[in-house]
């Protein structure tokens, strides 16, 4: 947390994070992140009701200085640690 910052850009809640220490789990350290940032986000609204909640788009960015080889732009998906993913569910493209 000492070396995090977040803050809303448009309509964009954009994520910094600095690492020196590789962590494939980072996308799901960010969920848990922008998940926590958004129910501040939201606070007061009714998840219930029947309108539209519009939130910003996260934008995440990790900054890596370790001593592990990794490359210079590399893209971590979370859906890459899902388990028993087979592909999108049948008439889904």
């Amino acid at each position: 947390m000492k070396n995090d910052v977040s803050f809303l850009l448009d309509a964009e809640m954009m994520l910094y994070e600095h690492q020196s220490t590789w962590n494939p789990n980072m996308p799901l350290r960010d969920l848990f992140y922008i998940s926590r940032l958004l129910e501040k986000y939201v606070s007061g609204e009714s998840l219930y009701a029947s309108t539209l909640i519009k939130i910003p788009a996260p934008h995440f960015v990790v900054f890596y200085n370790g001593s592990q080889d990794a490359p210079e732009d590399l893209t971590l998906k979370l859906s890459d640690a899902f388990e028993g993913r087979k592909g999108y569910p049948q008439g889904r493209k």
